[in-house]
């Protein structure tokens, strides 16, 4: 017999609670404004922080540098359970979605540490700047930035490393890889 119910209860039950209120708050939400912005982040986060925590044995190693050439470099280090903090052999980049406007790499915890516990390998998660403050194109140089510090002065050879990204994320992935002077990883999900 098969089982139709599909995704985890967790999952499931994440998917429930966003259909019967985070919807109906958002109709209510103005999203034109910032304060509307900041609430729906703030409602975003805290979701995420009860359906979605890390998973158990993942640490964390936030990021927040200048590059030599004097750009910021903000996001943080990921490695899911048994992932050495080695991160110069091979890493995952990864890029989360969010609308351009309401996500982080906190909010993308669970699956970040999933990824690396997964894989093997340790990730690191950009925190690109977000819209309406920051205009287009901030988040895509933000992104070009991270895989420039990570392939330079972080020492990864862009053959080892993966890059990943969901919704504007992997939209933001693709942008990144269509620009003629970046060297390509060796995959991308």
């Amino acid at each position: 017999m098969l089982n139709d119910e599909r995704g985890s209860l967790r999952s499931r039950g994440a998917a429930t609670v966003s259909s019967l209120t985070l919807r109906q708050i958002a109709a209510l939400i103005p999203a034109d404004q910032a304060w509307g912005v900041w609430l729906s982040r703030q409602i975003i986060a805290r979701v995420m922080d009860t359906f979605g925590p890390s998973l158990a044995g993942t640490r964390l190693d936030p990021v927040d540098i200048k590059t030599s050439d004097g750009r910021r470099i903000v996001g943080e280090w990921v490695y899911g359970a048994g992932v050495k903090r080695a991160h110069t052999e091979a890493a995952i980049y990864y890029i989360h979605g969010s609308g351009y406007a309401l996500c982080s790499p906190r909010t993308h915890r669970r699956l970040t540490s999933w990824l690396s516990r997964s894989t093997g390998l340790p990730l690191f998660s950009i925190d690109y700047r977000l819209a309406p403050r920051y205009r287009f194109p901030t988040a895509a140089d933000d992104v070009r930035s991270g895989w420039d510090w990570l392939t330079g002065e972080g020492g990864l050879a862009p053959e080892q490393t993966v890059i990943a990204g969901d919704s504007a994320g992997g939209h933001l992935a693709v942008d990144l890889l269509l620009q003629p002077d970046v060297a390509h990883p060796s995959g991308r999900c």
